[in-house]
């Protein structure tokens, strides 16, 4: 089921194809200008309120590197994402944390898929 944002909302689809929809632009897989920015946006996508603190992200994404390289690749990936989604504020590194699109609401069909297999199941257990 497709998802159409209202306002400034942003939808990420992540079960079957990698796509997020900011206003009516929708931006697919062939869309990214770098794989690690999608990435980037992925892992955001399912972090609890969208935000990860950075020495996870660069855990995560690049665990074979040191704190400062792995710091570098984060930014670019972060410049690269904003490029990609069109909104300087898509990925903002502030405060040791990265958040994707913090000052708009995301709907992930991710979390929508868990919270209503978790009310099928409770449901089905009455």
């Amino acid at each position: 089921m497709k998802v159409v944002p209202e306002g400034g909302d942003v939808v990420i689809e992540m079960l079957g194809r990698f796509s997020v929809l900011v206003g009516d632009r929708e931006i697919t897989e062939r869309d990214w200008l770098a794989r690690r920015a999608r990435e980037l946006a992925a892992l955001l996508a399912l972090a609890e309120g969208h935000r990860l603190m950075r020495d996870q992200v660069v855990e995560q994404l690049w665990p074979h590197l040191g704190a400062q390289a792995g710091a570098a690749n984060l930014r670019k990936a972060a410049h690269h994402a904003r490029r990609t989604l069109g909104d300087p504020e898509a990925v903002v590194l502030r405060g040791g944390r990265v958040e994707l699109f913090p000052k708009q609401t995301v709907s992930v069909d991710v979390h929508r898929f868990l919270r209503e297999a978790d009310v099928a199941t409770r449901r089905r257990r009455r």
